[in-house]
């Protein structure tokens, strides 16, 4: 599983997560609810561009919506790409954690499962 969850879309990760995609990996996203995404970008993160499972079966990317959040976090089905997290003052603290064993990747999914859980797929 590919997950990401951010402020932002980060256009850098666009052809990692079509590329896992295209592999059959399961992309999960978290956005948001107030974010306006860029032009060229909206129909990936809107339901309406489709990723290609194993079998070649186009099937379309799962994204949510969030009030808020306080983290972000990128994951591939390797790796913790990437987990940051606000300050005090509500501002992104920039500097990232990464890891590479199972610890760090299960607790990375167990955080993104606590946000998936309470986010919503319509906007």
């Amino acid at each position: 599983m590919e997950i990401y969850l951010s402020e932002q879309i980060l256009s850098s990760i666009i052809p990692a997560e079509s590329e896992a995609a295209k592999r059959g990996v399961a992309v999960r996203t978290i956005l948001p609810s107030k974010l306006i995404p860029p032009q060229g970008i909206v129909r990936i993160f809107t339901r309406e561009e489709e990723g290609l499972d194993k079998a070649g079966v186009r099937r379309r990317p799962e994204v949510k919506f969030i009030d808020e959040m306080d983290v972000r976090l990128y994951m591939s089905e390797k790796e913790v790409a990437g987990v940051c997290f606000t300050t005090l003052d509500g501002r992104l603290d920039h500097l990232e954690f990464r890891g590479l064993d199972e610890r760090s990747r299960g607790w990375c999914k167990d955080l993104f499962e606590y946000y998936w859980t309470r986010a919503k797929i319509e906007k």
